[in-house]
């Protein structure tokens, strides 16, 4: 199981495979190495690294694959088109106790806690506009309607209006028009799907070393093969992407002419994919304290029983 001070040490490795190139990832001293047409590219120590995310074709040796369990690695495989395909890797299967907690919380207890993350998400978003100096006031209602819903279907149309509201305003500016996951119909979710992808394999990764079953969530309807409980304890830092994205927006590190629109949406270059991914890869390392310290509150908070639900709120 992680701990504080070796989570301060982990990173969040990403690679973003060149296509038409001969790529490999071995191991060698204990290294991770990342090589191209025969030329050492990138290693990287394996007992630093959490999660590993790879983007396009890549071949990997089996001595990789067990150091990389070995030394807890957690593992996301996406296509060309950032659409993950594969999560594998380190994970601490043998805490019963705790999944047994998990899935004998009654409704009440699982609709409390999903009130807890929604209200800190909601005041996030807030803490953001208000940092732009826009009115938050709506968001407010918003924040103050959560404790008095009664049921989950509710929330979810608590929180559905306020982000609705919240998109509209913090990118107003940059031609806003919805959220669609997945869709890539836009630079700005092409951005946040990114984002808000490498968030959660952060969350998966720092879930999976604490034993908790990740597919057992508190606030996301049980769906088959989705991991909701990762999907409920994001919520809180999306906060994170959200602001990185605008600050990037802000600053041109993401340029309007890096991005194409093709048949499948937007779509950029590798190299761009490459400075996209590190750059929110870099945001979620700067704020890697605050995440597994909530994620530990929650493994608490099902060991014990007794404690509060964890919460991360933006400093104003």
């Amino acid at each position: 199981m992680l701990t504080r001070p070796e989570i301060e040490s982990k990173q969040l490795l990403t690679i973003c495979v060149e296509p038409g190139k001969d790529s490999k990832l071995k191991i060698k001293n204990g290294n991770i190495v990342y090589e191209k047409d025969g030329e050492v590219v990138k290693q990287c120590s394996l007992s630093r690294i959490l999660v590993l995310m790879i983007i396009g074709d890549i071949s990997l040796t089996t001595n990789l694959i067990r150091g990389l369990n070995d030394n807890g690695v957690c593992i996301c495989l996406l296509k060309n088109n950032l659409a993950p395909y594969a999560y594998f890797g380190f994970e601490t299967q043998a805490n019963f106790v705790l999944r047994s907690r998990q899935y004998q919380l009654s409704n009440e207890q699982n609709l409390n806690i999903a009130k807890q993350i929604i209200a800190d998400k909601i005041y996030n978003q807030a803490a953001l506009l208000r940092r732009i100096g826009a009115d938050d006031s709506l968001l407010q209602i918003y924040f103050g309607d959560v404790n008095s819903v009664f049921n989950a279907k509710i929330l979810l149309g608590v929180e559905g209006s306020a982000s609705k509201a919240f998109f509209g305003d913090y990118y107003g500016a940059y031609g806003w028009v919805r959220r669609s996951p997945r869709t890539k119909e836009d630079i700005l979710n092409f951005l946040l799907d990114i984002g808000y992808t490498t968030l959660f394999n952060f969350v998966d990764a720092v879930c999976r070393h604490f034993g908790l079953d990740t597919y057992k969530g508190v606030y996301h309807t049980q769906f088959f093969a989705r991991r909701s409980l990762v999907c409920d304890l994001m919520e809180p830092f999306r906060c994170l992407i959200d602001n990185r994205t605008r600050s990037a927006l802000n600053l041109k590190i993401f340029s309007p002419d890096i991005f194409k629109q093709g048949s499948y949406g937007i779509f950029t270059e590798w190299q761009n994919t490459s400075k996209i991914t590190q750059t929110y890869a870099k945001e979620i390392m700067e704020n890697r304290q605050a995440i597994f310290l909530y994620i530990q509150g929650f493994y608490k908070l099902m060991m014990e029983q007794h404690n509060a639900a964890p919460s991360f709120r933006l400093k104003r």
